[in-house]
């Protein structure tokens, strides 16, 4: 598609997802705080070691800026933008129940702080029900496509293997030991 190496294309998509998340970070936790807050945390976020994530050729990024976006759109109590951040989690990583879980968790805080009726059960339960349906695309789709029911939990496992088998040759491992 850019006619890049998958790699640079890898690095390129998601850098720019990940400077999209914390803008959006950035912009959740200044609605609710200062601006100044808002940017220690994005600090505090980039800062981090584990950020480097962020810029590899994997899907941190576009993850994390979906999760940003459906947090964003519960917060504006925008459910069916947040049913779509949800549905699209789930083609990215098999983290769609957390946001799922997220949701409610906003609702029973606003049930407690301002009562039932501000707790949009109903839409709660939507953003959950479809956070579950995403959760379950991927492996859905590969038991469809290869005709094994365990497929995607069978790629899973062995591309856990995969990653086992290169900590075991890890030259930090190594040096440790």
């Amino acid at each position: 598609l850019t006619g890049l190496p998958f790699v640079w294309s890898g690095f390129l998509v998601n850098l720019g997802t990940a400077l999209a998340a914390v803008a959006v970070l950035h912009r959740i936790v200044a609605r609710r705080s200062s601006p100044a807050v808002a940017t220690w945390t994005v600090i505090g976020l980039t800062a981090a070691p584990a950020s480097a994530v962020l810029v590899m050729t994997y899907t941190e990024g576009p993850a994390l800026l979906v999760v940003l976006l459906g947090i964003s759109a519960l917060q504006r109590r925008s459910f069916r933008t947040a049913c779509a951040w949800t549905l699209l989690l789930g083609l990215v990583r098999p983290i769609a129940p957390a946001l799922g879980l997220a949701a409610v968790l906003v609702a029973v805080h606003r049930w407690r702080r301002e009562g039932r009726e501000s707790a949009d059960i109903g839409a709660t339960v939507a953003v959950a029900a479809v956070s579950l349906v995403s959760f379950a695309i991927w492996p859905v789709t590969a038991a469809l496509v290869t005709g094994r029911a365990d497929a995607y939990t069978r790629t899973q496992a062995d591309w856990l293997a995969g990653a086992s088998s290169l900590l075991d040759r890890s030259w930090l491992l190594s040096a440790l030991s």
